[in-house]
């Protein structure tokens, strides 16, 4: 048996790259090329990992621990309790079953060819296991191929671009007219996450074979069943409690299909990093500020591993090496995101005012209309209300919206958009509800709850806001009046009025504010780890024997909103159902329930405009009505419904205003 020689290198571009040169590399054909984090195993594997860091600490982000873990980093901040929590479970787990980890054992090859990890002054190590590892192999340096050193010709569009869903529109377009004229091309975006959905979505109008190695986006439920089964089979001997749902959950977010061997790949610019393979063409996506530079993690342990590298630094050296070995450059950029214009990467803002402008596609003569996905789409998503709304609605919209979570990023809006406004109003309530006692200063109290909320808002990455811009400062100085004064009272001056008021006229024994709660299939009481259904609660107290739940709405109204109680009573509107649900299973020995919306946008103090109690018919009702909509969803036809809210809608310039999809 003929001895293979192995060639060990940082990515798996780069290994591919060598494969289809190996006489260049001076290689024989029965050279295997691998990336060195491949040969790398470990028998506490993800799910468990993840499996054990949910059971410790509940509904976190797992992959900031899991980095941890594996990189045996030293945390010293504010997570240190909890990382040590899960690390004292892994290592309990790996003793007691004797779970082994490392890397692979090479000896067996003839001669090893180590790549190059260091490039343009960049570690493309990633843990200083991978360098020692490496270090103490007795192996060959593989040789350098040589840089092309090209100047490419650059082009874009002169037209702004409006969306992601246009950027890739785009993107197909010119692959399609490449393929026709039979010219070779590479298709690159700065993020797969973000972008391998859209292409999923437009691939099949375009008549183009696009795949990547990111996780599906939709799951065959057949699939997921098999793997479910086989998931649980392995793992049980491991954890006792373990449960099918939570492998689901797992599974949907991690599983991937099997990809054709044909089409075109939709690959990363990451991979493109020391890699001199000369290209003809590349259409290169996703170079706005927001995805570029690269973000090579959210990960809040990553500034104590000094192997990663710096996003920007690694950014730009992964750009100038694509474009020293391209001729031909397609730059691609949204000039939009979540309805607000964003700007050029500064990596690549030149080479955007120095391109040749492409003539703009019509892009309908490409796409008969915006996406078409093949039904019946099987889908395993969790449920809320809003969901359930969106569904009997319409149901492409729920699919789009609330299952694959594609909607229109169109408009640009520079103030801040109503949902902000209502995240920072419920903010104040919530910390004017928290800060009552029996003896303090009310004004006080809400002036102090309007900073609280602004700090909160502040304090959410996705804002990107270090500080308050103009239209926030209009908009706080907006919630003050009254507070403190003669003027015309806000919503927050009136809601300090009404829930002074409504303490004083009620014994309320216990407050909950922000609540979460669960349901699971059978739609009874639940935890994070085992839901079906998750909804939010703004307030429930707890008297001696009610509970009153109140949703905050930021709405304007006067008076009871008579369609909205119709939509109540007729299960198209299931919010104040399940608050009521829930709250009855979980507080059975309650005489009196209540759930209601409250506005203080109104001409009044305030207004109840919707409101349901207690019926154990209605309840059943319910349950029956959610019950026909889950058997709905697993049928999978998602077709649009027209209706008057189409003008309205989130997705209505990408959906086909029920056009029928074969």
């Amino acid at each position: 048996m003929i001895k293979k020689d192995l060639v060990i290198t940082y990515s798996y571009a780069k290994a591919e790259f060598v494969k289809r040169h190996l006489k260049d590399f001076g290689l024989n054909a029965f050279t295997k090329c691998v990336t060195l984090e491949s040969l790398y195993t470990d028998e506490l594997d993800e799910f468990m990992l993840t499996y054990i860091i949910k059971q410790e600490l509940g509904d976190v982000e797992c992959s900031d621990f899991i980095y941890a873990y594996r990189q045996d980093l030293d945390i010293k901040d504010e997570y240190k309790d909890s990382f040590l929590k899960v690390k004292k479970a892994c290592d309990k787990l790996r003793k007691r079953f004797n779970l082994k980890c490392g890397f692979a054992d090479v000896s067996d090859f003839n001669d090893i060819y180590v790549d190059e990890f260091y490039v343009d002054n960049i570690c493309l190590y990633n843990n200083k296991f991978e360098e020692d590892f490496i270090n103490n192999l007795n192996a060959k340096a593989l040789k350098k191929f040589p840089k092309n050193n090209q100047i490419p010709k650059i082009y874009t569009y002169k037209d702004k671009i409006t969306s992601i869903h246009e950027e890739v529109k785009l993107a197909l377009s010119l692959a399609r007219e490449f393929i026709q004229n039979k010219f070779s091309f590479r298709l690159v975006a700065t993020s797969l996450s973000i972008y391998s959905r859209y292409f999923e979505l437009y691939k099949t109008m375009a008549k183009i074979d696009v795949y990547s190695y990111h996780k599906s986006i939709v799951i065959d439920n057949d699939l997921l069943e098999q793997k479910t089964n086989a998931y649980m089979k392995k793992y049980e001997k491991y954890f006792s409690n373990l449960n099918k749902d939570f492998i689901k959950e797992y599974l949907s977010k991690n599983l991937s299909k099997d990809y054709p061997k044909n089409g075109i790949r939709l690959e990363e610019l990451s991979e493109f990093i020391g890699s001199n393979e000369l290209n003809e063409r590349v259409i290169l996506l996703g170079l706005d500020f927001e995805n570029f530079p690269i973000n090579s993690s959210d990960n809040v342990f990553l500034k104590k591993d000094i192997y990663k590298y710096n996003s920007y630094e690694f950014s730009k050296a992964v750009y100038e090496n694509l474009k020293q070995n391209t001729k031909e450059l397609y730059l691609l950029s949204t000039d939009y995101l979540n309805a607000k214009s964003v700007a050029k990467s500064i990596i690549c803002k030149d080479d955007f005012t120095k391109a040749k402008f492409l003539k703009k596609r019509v892009l309908k003569d490409c796409f008969a209309f915006s996406p078409k996905v093949a039904k019946p789409v099987k889908l395993e998503c969790k449920m809320s209300a809003s969901k359930y709304n969106t569904l009997r609605l319409c149901p492409k919209r729920f699919l789009y919206e609330s299952a694959l979570g594609i909607k229109n990023d169109e408009l640009e809006q520079s103030d801040l958009e109503p949902n902000e406004k209502g995240t920072i109003m419920h903010s104040c309530f919530e910390h004017i509800v928290k800060g009552w006692g029996d003896s303090f200063n009310k004004q006080n109290l809400a002036k102090n709850s309007i900073d609280l909320a602004f700090d909160d808002f502040l304090k959410k990455e996705k804002n990107g806001l270090k500080e308050l811009n103009i239209y926030m400062k209009i908009y706080k100085n907006k919630l003050l009046k009254g507070v403190s004064n003669n003027d015309e009272p806000s919503v927050v001056a009136k809601f300090l009025k009404y829930y002074e008021d409504y303490r004083s006229e009620n014994n309320i024994n216990d407050t909950k504010t922000e609540f979460e709660f669960f349901l699971d299939k059978d739609l009874n009481p639940s935890d994070e780890n085992n839901y079906y259904i998750k909804g939010f609660i703004d307030r429930l107290d707890i008297g001696d024997d009610f509970i009153n739940i109140v949703d905050y709405k930021s709405s304007k109204k006067d008076k009871i909103d008579e369609k909205r109680m119709e939509q109540i009573k007729s299960y198209e509107d299931f919010q104040l159902g399940l608050y009521l649900l829930y709250a009855s299973k979980k507080y059975p020995n309650i005489k009196y329930y209540k759930a209601s919306l409250l506005t203080f946008n109104t001409k009044n103090l305030k207004t109840e405009f919707a409101f349901l109690e207690y019926s154990q018919e209605y309840l059943k009702g319910l349950e029956q009505e959610i019950k026909k909509l889950d058997e709905f969803i697993q049928k999978g036809e998602f077709k649009a419904k027209e209706n008057d809210n189409c003008k309205y809608c989130p997705i209505n310039n990408i959906c086909d205003k029920g056009a029928n999809d074969e």
